[in-house]
């Protein structure tokens, strides 16, 4: 709020004012303009609690961020962190407060994907997702080439999941970069973060390819529900 400034003109002296008549013309009087408070929102007014993991964010003390390690448990107010969406994390200190560490299966390396509530806050190629989790929060899935690995940091995969779109929890298929597990075609796998690079985990893991012109020794069959990234549709191998 602007101070209040007192006016420090000095007054008539024992001078009386002449009568001069009005002229008619009004003073020219200056108004101060309003300006928005563009600093961090303060820690006290935040409506989320214990704060506001979507950005912008609130909640938490300045030089800290509101963070949600693992994705599991309370959100927390950690270390501002550093690392912006799509560089390689290892938790969740890494990432800036535009999103957080998404760390495939147990331990390993990750990347710092943008928390979101609606697809509307994601690139126009992605989509607000998550894993069932138990927050109504969800990543920006990340638009990689799960053949080719293209699009993801060269230490990461392209990896391809059934995931739940976070507005209205419908299944969807996702992309987002990955470590690279160590399945091959055909062996069994608990999850995505299971199989190579290049494979999906359909219960076991199957190579990913394109419907349009597989390059499977057997059959290229389609996810269901259907694999629709980066406006190409994929498929897995069955041999």
């Amino acid at each position: 709020m602007d101070a209040e400034v007192p006016d420090t003109g000095a007054r008539d002296s024992a001078v009386p004012d002449t009568a001069v008549p009005d002229s008619g013309v009004r003073d020219a009087t200056m108004t101060d303009a309003v300006v928005s408070d563009t600093g961090p929102t303060d820690s006290g007014t935040c409506s989320v609690a214990p704060c506001r993991l979507v950005s912008p964010q609130c909640g938490c003390a300045p030089g800290t961020m509101c963070a949600w390690p693992d994705q599991v448990g309370p959100r927390v107010c950690l270390p501002t962190g550093a690392s912006p969406v799509g560089d390689i994390c290892t938790n969740e200190r890494n990432c800036d407060p535009e999103g957080g560490c998404l760390v495939a299966g147990p331990g390993g390396d990750g990347q710092c994907v943008k928390y979101c509530t609606e697809t509307a806050q994601c690139p126009a190629t992605s989509e607000c997702a998550d894993f069932g989790w138990a927050e109504p929060v969800g990543f920006c899935s990340q638009l990689c080439d799960p053949t080719t690995g293209a699009g993801c940091p060269s230490a990461l995969v392209c990896g391809v999941s059934t995931a739940f779109r976070t507005e209205d929890d419908a299944e969807t298929i996702v992309s987002f970069c990955s470590p690279a597990g160590a399945g091959g075609q055909g062996d069994t796998c608990a999850g995505y973060w299971e199989c190579q690079g290049g494979f999906a985990c359909v219960g076991f893991c199957g190579r990913v390819c394109v419907m349009a012109s597989p390059s499977c020794p057997g059959e290229c069959l389609p996810f269901l529900p259907v694999g629709i990234i980066g406006g190409v549709e994929y498929g897995f191998c069955r041999v």
